[in-house]
């Protein structure tokens, strides 16, 4: 058996036995080893080994702002669950096994299958060849057009109560200008730099975008942090291989163009090269529709604003004195 050990800051200090007493849950046999994954923002996950296999443990689980409940795995495994049984749906780790009960950590945990293949971390890319990137940005392309495939019939948020999708409350446009309103509240309360003339800027995207935001739509399954961080791939005889997708915590119900800015703003953020490639396969399965550009600057905007204010509430802020607009407005306007 293995000592205490504090795997991460979120986790705190485990025991052998409380990892033993989670695998005996679901009869997952006898731990042999216990690893921190360094992917994740968050320190929320263990590689367990046992005598039976490979599992990726979660714990230490985000709750509601009241800490009335656990909202975050039960999420996780819905939308698990639409993948795993959609038959045009992308490889997931399945079964989500979800114990929520309280009394070996404190806190309920989840285990799952580990997957085949690792992620590609953005900082990696100088290491592969061009025909690399592009055979990476492919599949990756046709992995959020996989997940795109996975219907539902109305726009809105998991709720952990009814294990259902609530629809937004109002329209979808206005509910996406309110989440973009207060991302700016939380800009300006952060950071000098995101100025009246910013905030002025953003609201003048979400106005011209107003009127093909309002356009119907079919909801699918959105995967909102969707990119090389929370896929993963493996190369078989020269060729890569997307192996699942993974992180279902920011998923929800919405129009599937509202997943696009986040690949495309790292892509170019970190200078890979895949645009074309990516959007290609995406867009055999998933073509444009009317409005798409006009779209696409009001999700985008929101993506940004989503990393910038994060940042400038950090107390490393890595922006240094550029505004708001000056470093949002090129991805707002990149040419796809």
């Amino acid at each position: 058996m293995l000592p205490s050990r504090e795997y991460s800051k979120r986790l705190g200090t485990l025991s052998d036995e409380q990892l033993q007493a989670a695998l005996d849950r679901f009869g997952l046999g006898r731990l042999v080893a216990a690893e921190p994954i360094a992917n994740g923002l968050f320190g929320q996950n263990l590689l367990l080994t046992t005598s039976t296999g490979e599992y990726v443990f979660r714990g230490a689980p985000h709750w509601n702002p009241a800490g009335e409940d656990d909202w975050q795995f039960q999420k996780e495994r819905f939308f698990s669950r639409l993948m795993h049984e959609s038959p045009t749906g992308p490889p997931v780790a399945w079964p989500y096994l979800l114990d929520e009960g309280r009394d070996i950590f404190g806190w309920g945990f989840a285990l799952q299958p580990r997957l085949p293949g690792h992620a590609l971390l953005q900082r990696m890319s100088k290491h592969y060849s061009e025909l690399e990137r592009q055979q990476q940005a492919r599949q990756l392309g046709l992995a959020l057009a996989a997940v795109h495939k996975v219907t539902l019939p109305a726009a809105g948020r998991h709720d952990p109560r009814t294990d259902t999708i609530m629809p937004v409350a109002t329209s979808y446009a206005a509910d996406v200008e309110a989440i973009v309103e207060e991302l700016l509240e939380r800009s300006v309360r952060a950071s000098a730099p995101t100025s009246t003339d910013d905030v002025a800027w953003a609201r003048s995207v979400v106005a011209a975008g107003r009127e093909a935001m309002e356009m119907p739509f079919q909801p699918t399954v959105v995967h909102l942090d969707f990119g090389f961080h929370n896929v993963l791939f493996e190369q078989r005889q020269g060729e890569w291989r997307l192996t699942g997708v993974i992180e279902w915590m920011p998923a929800e119900a919405g129009p599937p163009e509202c997943a696009l800015p986040r690949p495309l703003a790292t892509d170019r953020q970190y200078r890979l090269g895949g645009q074309e490639a990516f959007l290609a396969a995406y867009e055999r399965l998933h073509p444009r529709t009317p409005g798409f550009e006009e779209r696409f600057r009001v999700f985008m905007l929101w993506e940004r604003l989503l990393i910038w204010q994060y940042w400038q509430a950090q107390p490393r802020n890595d922006f240094g004195d550029i505004g708001m607009r000056r470093w949002i407005e090129p991805f707002v306007e990149m040419l796809v």
